[in-house]
């Protein structure tokens, strides 16, 4: 319970971001419109999370015209489990909430259409399994892990105000849990 404490404080510090960071100031002196960004991501994981959905929120502020810090919070299901030719009755599903804190570089000159970036990320993914095998009684496994990633992708702008992104992003996690490699697209607004 403190692990899932820890996290619904960092979502509570990602959301208190979202609503209280100024907008940073471009070279010019002019706010840095388009810099500020929240999106909505869905994506398949491919790796220790065997091909399971997921969905992500994130919010990207500028700190200089180049580099922004980022705040992802995901969620990654898996209806299925791994298991080949399981026992009659048996079910296997595992979910995973995570809270991940990157730096992004933008790799693209200043106002084109498309934006390639890259980036590097740390946070914690809480992890959840429930086994089912009757007649036993059911068994859920909970643990957090801590994870490092590494993502690049290309966004691009649909107007002034709302783009599309593209992103892939390894994600190594600690304890012997594997890693697993998300493949994403998204939807961002300008703010």
């Amino acid at each position: 319970m403190r692990t899932l404490g820890r996290l619904l404080a960092g979502a509570g510090l990602f959301l208190a971001l979202v609503a209280g960071i100024p907008r940073a100031a471009a070279a010019d002196g002019s706010a840095a419109a388009g810099s500020r960004r929240l999106g909505l991501g869905l994506g398949a994981s491919l790796g220790a999370f065997h091909s399971c959905p997921s969905f992500s929120l994130t919010a990207a502020f500028p700190l200089t015209p180049r580099l922004s810090a980022e705040g992802e919070f995901t969620y990654h299901f898996n209806p299925a489990g791994s298991e080949k030719d399981p026992p009659p009755g048996a079910h296997r599903s595992s979910a995973g909430l995570g809270l991940t804190f990157a730096g992004i570089l933008s790799l693209g000159g200043r106002g084109g259409l498309l934006t390639p970036y890259g980036g590097l990320g740390a946070g914690f993914i809480y992890l959840s399994t429930l086994d089912e095998r009757p007649p036993e009684p059911r068994e859920i496994h909970a643990r957090s892990r801590f994870s490092a990633s590494v993502l690049g992708g290309l966004r691009a702008k649909l107007g002034a105000g709302s783009g599309l992104n593209l992103e892939a992003r390894g994600v190594f996690l600690s304890g012997g849990e594997g890693c697993f490699l998300r493949l994403a697209a998204g939807a961002f607004v300008v703010f």
